[in-house]
């Protein structure tokens, strides 16, 4: 795989020690996922600084996304699993609702794009100052370090990365294909979850827990629960931790694998060691209170699906030159909004 990057006026702009850090760190992680993906396809992504696609970040976003969908049927999807050893997360009757995959996603799969987009997904981050500690060189690894009052920026740039990838949940009755391998514990065994938040992450039909969702208010659906992986900092948790490498681990990997990419010999066996966690207690914490939740800070991203085609009913739309946008939804540390408005003005 190869991730061509876009880079704003934003960061062409930024003063310049801080955009040779800026772009050398997008850079490595793009090269980073290159690096673990085998698939031969190309995705572009746009890359903003202090904004996403001309919208200023969240107040208290380290991060945002938008990404490219393509909505498909039950059949194609199965069908797109079908040889991939994943299929037993897929019901054999199809769910009620509409079924979406990334852009990025969609070639993995080889499903057909619809108008294919010259841009498959946005990232932006936050410009304030002395929020990220620049070239840590830790995406994928749990050595060095990370100034005190400052957050990982290699692994922002991963999380906000693997949500263009397809690392995300819709809810309403829009079912992503991330979303066939979310579970939750049902009377008779284990059970798809298709609301966005809780449960857990299994790729062998709700047997093995290997990731807990985030539950709380505050964060994405799609991402950990603070200690709901074997690592306690992941890229992909819902909250930073200042001071704290947020690496890329093996279960991140292998929620690749479940989003239909083929990983590397290295990056399988990586995958496959994956550790399973315990089952999620009810989360009752609340986070989104003025202070951050002990040990946890800033959420990580907001998150933004734009529908490329098709819209998700239930959503408010507004086009945007070419692309129709659906803002499903804006996440900030002290509340969660499902806007009444699209996020783009």
């Amino acid at each position: 795989m190869y991730i061509q990057i876009n880079w704003d006026s934003s960061v062409t702009s930024a003063p310049l020690s801080i955009q040779t850090e800026f772009m050398t760190d997008v850079s490595q992680v793009a090269s980073f996922f290159d690096s673990e993906i085998k698939n031969p396809i190309t995705i572009t992504i746009d890359v903003g600084y202090g904004e996403i696609n001309g919208s200023k970040i969240g107040g208290s976003a380290l991060g945002e996304s938008e990404t490219n969908l393509q909505q498909v049927s039950y059949l194609q999807l199965t069908n797109a699993y079908a040889g991939t050893g994943l299929i037993n997360n897929f019901p054999s009757a199809a769910p009620s609702g509409k079924f979406y995959v990334s852009d990025a996603e969609a070639q993995a799969l080889g499903i057909q794009l619809t108008n294919p987009p010259t841009v498959d997904g946005y990232i932006g981050f936050s410009s304030k100052s002395n929020t990220f500690d620049y070239n840590t060189n830790s995406i994928n690894t749990t050595t060095g370090s990370v100034q005190p009052n400052e957050y990982d920026f290699e692994g922002t740039v991963a999380h906000e990365i693997s949500e263009v990838l397809g690392r995300i949940f819709l809810g309403n009755n829009q079912i992503s294909a991330y979303d066939f391998f979310h579970y939750s514990s049902g009377s008779n065994g284990p059970v798809h979850d298709f609301a966005p938040n809780g449960g857990f992450f299994s790729i062998n039909g709700g047997t093995t827990d290997l990731g807990n969702f985030n539950a709380g208010r505050g964060g994405d659906g799609s991402d950990w629960a603070t200690g709901g992986t074997s690592s306690p900092y992941d890229a992909f948790n819902a909250f930073g931790t200042p001071g704290q490498i947020a690496p890329v681990t093996p279960t991140d990997l292998a929620v690749l694998q479940a989003l239909g990419y083929q990983l590397t010999n290295t990056a399988a066996k990586e995958a496959a060691a994956a550790v399973p966690v315990s089952p999620a207690l009810t989360q009752t914490t609340v986070q989104n209170t003025v202070n951050s939740p002990p040990g946890n800070s800033s959420g990580l991203d907001q998150q933004v699906a734009l529908f490329n085609q098709y819209m998700a009913g239930g959503f408010p739309e507004q086009h945007c030159g070419s692309i129709t946008t659906n803002a499903l939804s804006q996440v900030t540390t002290n509340e969660q909004q499902f806007l009444a408005n699209p996020h783009h003005g």
